[in-house]
């Protein structure tokens, strides 16, 4: 797996997941989802900040990575747009030590 699939939560009960198509390829040719409740939809390009880190995920290191990511953007000047979403690269049979996940922040 080389495309992340990224992660915005909502509350406790309801999130987004989102799989990013490789590059070259279009939305038209995407597979058709077999649940009409999943969408293609195109996202325009956006400056991203980053934060990675190794390992497991849970609720913890991700508050952990917004906080140092919201606090790296705040120190470097710049003015976030939007809420934190994260994305994991490797599948679940992955060691846990050689996940890799990023938080990430749209900035203006």
């Amino acid at each position: 797996m080389t495309t992340p699939v990224t992660h915005l939560p909502h509350s406790e009960a309801r999130h987004t997941i989102s799989f990013v198509l490789p590059e070259g390829m279009s939305p038209e040719d995407a597979p058709v989802p077999a649940d009409t409740s999943v969408r293609v939809v195109e996202k325009p390009d956006a400056t991203v900040a980053a934060l990675r880190w190794r390992g497991g995920f849970d609720e913890r290191l991700a508050h952990k990575a917004e906080a140092a990511l919201h606090a790296t953007i705040q120190g470097a000047g710049r003015r976030p747009i939007g809420a934190v979403f994260f994305a994991r690269y490797d599948p679940p049979m992955t060691p846990v030590f050689l996940r890799r996940n990023e938080a990430l922040l749209e900035i203006a």
